[in-house]
């Protein structure tokens, strides 16, 4: 079931992309400013989060543009989103051209925080893009990081990590 949901969301993805490339021109604009706006239209991310444990609480999700604002509160988007899945999946559209990571945490009692414990660490789910090894530090931006271009859509998938 997993499997069709997933194949569900990217052939809609793919869909839409298909029908946002079919607008008018419009003349006001020129014709390479309705090109660009259509590509920019279809550039998206697609998180795929799973392995949440328990249903409960909200998602929250922030993205970052550089090393510089990683995992800090200057976040390029975020948002913060109801658990009803055990595997959830959001789609972020117009998204600019550029390198992004991002960070993520299942905010299980919903006070809009992470909870830690008094060696601060994570008493909720948290997971960053490109999966990476989690040791005794918080991953860079180097290793969370990817890329996306015009029209494109990236996949991502973040698996959960509870201690």
């Amino acid at each position: 079931m997993k499997y069709y949901f997933k194949l569900f969301v990217l052939l809609f993805a793919a869909f839409s992309m298909a029908l946002s490339s079919c607008k008018k021109f419009n003349t006001e604009d020129g014709p390479d400013a309705e090109v660009q706006d259509s590509l920019l239209a279809s550039t998206r991310i697609i998180l795929d989060v799973y392995g949440f444990s328990p249903l409960s609480g909200d998602l929250g999700v922030a993205i970052y543009e550089n090393s510089s604002t990683f995992n800090s509160s200057t976040v390029y988007r975020d948002t913060f989103v109801a658990v009803t899945s055990i595997d959830m999946i959001l789609i972020f559209d117009r998204v600019d051209v550029g390198t992004y990571a991002i960070s993520l945490f299942h905010d299980e009692n919903s006070n809009g925080e992470m909870d830690k414990n008094i060696l601060g660490l994570p008493l909720e789910g948290f997971g960053f893009s490109n999966n990476p090894s989690i040791g005794f530090s918080e991953p860079t931006f180097s290793e969370c990081n990817f890329d996306i271009e015009a029209g494109q859509e990236v996949f991502v998938p973040v698996n959960l990590i509870y201690f």
